[in-house]
């Protein structure tokens, strides 16, 4: 009679341990400032001491069930994490049967079991493993996952204690992988609105800019009227008609910057017409030069004969500054960029050509 007293004393006590470090395993959340991996060490650090086992990894399902990947390992004698290993059901038949079948996998390697002798070999002996408790992870009521509490030694048996227990740990685990892919969707949104700040207020310069441009465009207008009369004034002399020709030049080329600034405050701007890119790129030297800094040299290398083209000007100089800037930005302490411009055929025919090209006489691709 006392036996017996003590052994529901001893059976009592131990669900109140368990109960009480599944409770104090519940409180634990993942958050910006303790990321998932953080929660999982304390967790599986816990489990492991709790049931006194050696290893307690966390695995999750992929390719259509095919397989199982560990996404997480924490071996307590070891101290260290592991992660991506991969178990596929058509080596393990038995162990992917009992896993989509039971609430809790209670595994003691035994000779004769099917899934001792297809686990034996390649997983359990290697690793020395004796006994699993296998535990589900369930997201939307299916089970994606497991936590694998792994015992190395003597053959070991399961409680029923130990089993509710791990079944706690597999719910615990569950609830922390839906926080960190909440907390992740979260800090995605954040940052798309943060973007999309971002984005309203480049509209509102854009607007502010051609604001700006407009008005700019009309003292533009006015020099340039005013060029226009003092050049007549000065009709006899030479060297006043040559500087107000070249003022007036560049008048209009303040005018055709104003115009990218009015670009960015409306929208379908865009007005293609038959150009000469080489015309384009001639006359934008002067502005990728100085956008290019001292630091940084430009050159143009033009072909001959290059076809005109149905495209905005304006459009396509800012494409080629926009190149330009990039270029100067991935070099810090300075260098060449080269602005070159040459036709190239694309389509089938291309290929056959580049291919010609691109390969000497002896057959070998050049670079």
């Amino acid at each position: 009679m006392r036996d017996s007293t003590q052994t529901v004393r001893g059976a009592s006590e131990t669900k109140h341990a368990y109960q009480a470090v599944a409770l104090r395993l519940a409180q634990e959340r993942v958050t910006d400032d303790r990321p998932l991996r953080e929660v999982l060490r304390n967790v599986t650090e816990v489990a492991a001491a709790a049931l006194r086992v050696h290893r307690v990894s966390v695995w999750f399902f992929l390719d259509e069930r095919r397989a199982i990947r560990c996404d997480y390992l924490y071996q307590p004698d070891r101290g260290n994490v592991y992660e991506g290993a991969i178990l596929h059901a058509c080596d393990f038949p038995e162990y992917f049967k009992v896993l989509e079948s039971c609430r809790v996998v209670r595994f003691v390697d035994r000779d004769g079991d099917p899934m001792s002798e297809e686990l034996r070999q390649s997983y359990l002996g290697p690793l020395g493993i004796t006994a699993m408790l296998d535990a589900p992870i369930y997201q939307s009521g299916e089970v994606v996952g497991i936590v694998c509490h792994e015992y190395v030694g003597h053959p070991r048996q399961w409680t029923d204690r130990e089993c509710e227990f791990a079944a706690s740990v597999g719910d615990i685990v569950a609830r922390l992988y839906a926080e960190a892919a909440r907390l992740r969707a979260e800090n995605q949104l954040e940052m798309y609105e943060a973007r999309l700040n971002e984005l309203h207020q480049l509209v509102e310069l854009g607007r502010l800019a051609a604001g700006v441009a407009h008005d700019f465009n009309n003292v533009l207008s006015a020099v340039c009227a005013y060029v226009d009369l003092v050049t007549m004034a000065a009709a006899d002399n030479a060297e006043v008609t040559q500087l107000g020709t070249e003022l007036g030049a560049i008048v209009e080329r303040g005018r055709e910057l104003t115009e990218i600034l009015l670009t960015l405050g409306r929208a379908n701007t865009h007005r293609p017409r038959v150009v000469s890119p080489t015309e384009v790129i001639n006359a934008s030297l002067a502005l990728l030069r100085g956008a290019a800094g001292p630091r940084v040299r430009v050159q143009i290398r033009v072909a001959p004969d290059v076809s005109r083209v149905m495209i905005d000007p304006v459009q396509l100089e800012r494409a080629i500054l926009n190149l330009v800037v990039n270029a100067r930005d991935a070099m810090p302490v300075g260098g060449v960029v080269t602005v070159e411009l040459r036709e190239e055929t694309i389509g089938l025919d291309a290929e056959h050509q580049n291919e010609r090209h691109e390969c000497g006489s002896d057959g070998r691709r050049g670079l």
